[in-house]
């Protein structure tokens, strides 16, 4: 159960590093700018399947094209999503969730029977998920998960397609957090059923987040353009994210020449216990932009070293301090 509490915080240590809220009044149509962004994620995900996302980058690319029944808010909070609503048990150890009324990418409705599905994939005993182990706080969940009982003793059920209990092993009180991970996320179970490789191919991805796949070409691009059947969807303001693929140096380069409105990694390659400060400057020279600089202390002298660079005219982006980056409420402002 301490992993389990170790990633939950990991996932929740929220200080909002990049949030930017504006009005524009009296703004013509004409004027209005295209609401379509380009960044760069410089290589291919390992997994576009949530159930196995285990990186930074992977997880980052899940929350632009998933949602679960919980979700970190562009304020560091938790909020529901997929779920309505929910109760806990005196003695905390039964959940018992109200689905909204929401659907898939491809029109399909979202029922609590997918979620089912997908965490039962995700704890029989063949499944090569990393994350696994974060669905142990589940009653049952670990000893299936080893082979050790049978799929029918999980502790998860549902009266009807909009109502989902689970019942833990222990009381968590981080479980709420845990639902908005990835490997929490559901899964069109009747997509899945019919062709279990349909996270590898944009004709065939079904998602249930803010972005859905429009194109999609290995080790190069993927285009991301704004899910209609979204439960969400009058606060995304973005038709269209154009993820590129190329090295650091190629991205710093696209950015100078503005052909791209954001480059690099908000989450730092050193260890967090290192960083002192993290600051947000506008550069003198380019005001069109703004640099995201972390001072970290070395032997010697601190050192600073660029994150990333934004599009100054990018608003609403929001991250944690783990690196969680969430593009839901993103606009492009004049």
């Amino acid at each position: 159960m301490k992993n389990l509490q170790f990633y939950a915080k990991i996932f929740m240590q929220t200080a909002v590093a990049a949030c930017f809220l504006c009005q524009c009044n009296s703004v013509t149509t004409k004027n209005k700018p295209k609401q379509s962004i380009k960044i760069n994620i410089e290589k291919e995900p390992q997994t576009m399947d949530p159930r196995y996302a285990y990186t930074i980058n992977d997880i980052n690319l899940m929350r632009i094209f998933w949602d679960g029944l919980m979700r970190v808010a562009g304020d560091g909070l938790l909020t529901t999503a997929i779920a309505e609503n929910y109760t806990i048990s005196q003695d905390e150890k039964i959940y018992s969730f109200k689905l909204k009324n929401t659907q898939w990418s491809n029109g399909d409705q979202i029922t609590a029977n997918d979620f089912i599905y997908s965490w039962k994939k995700t704890l029989s005993p063949d499944s090569h998920s990393k994350h696994s182990s974060l669905l142990y706080a589940i009653k049952n969940g670990k000893h299936i998960n080893e082979g050790n009982l049978p799929m029918s003793m999980l502790g998860i059920h549902s009266d009807d397609d909009y109502t989902l209990t689970i019942e833990l092993e222990n009381p968590t009180p981080y479980f709420l957090e845990l639902l908005a991970m990835p490997v929490y996320y559901p899964i069109n179970k009747k997509v899945d059923f019919e062709n279990p490789d349909w996270f590898k191919d944009s004709s065939t991805y079904i998602s249930s987040g803010p972005f859905a796949i429009s194109d999609w070409k290995s080790n190069d691009h993927i285009i991301a353009k704004k899910n209609l059947f979204y439960w969400d969807n009058n606060v995304v303001k973005l038709n269209k994210i154009e993820m590129i693929m190329v090295d650091s140096e190629t991205g710093h380069s696209m950015f100078e020449n503005n052909k791209l409105d954001w480059q690099g990694s908000i989450y730092p390659m050193a260890s967090n216990s290192l960083i002192n400060t993290h600051t947000i400057s506008n550069n003198q020279e380019r005001p069109d932009y703004l640099k995201y600089i972390d001072t970290v202390s070395s032997a010697t002298t601190p050192q600073n070293y660029v994150i990333h660079l934004q599009n100054n005219k990018l608003k609403g982006v929001t991250a944690t301090d783990s690196g969680v980056i969430d593009f839901k409420t993103a606009y492009i402002d004049i």
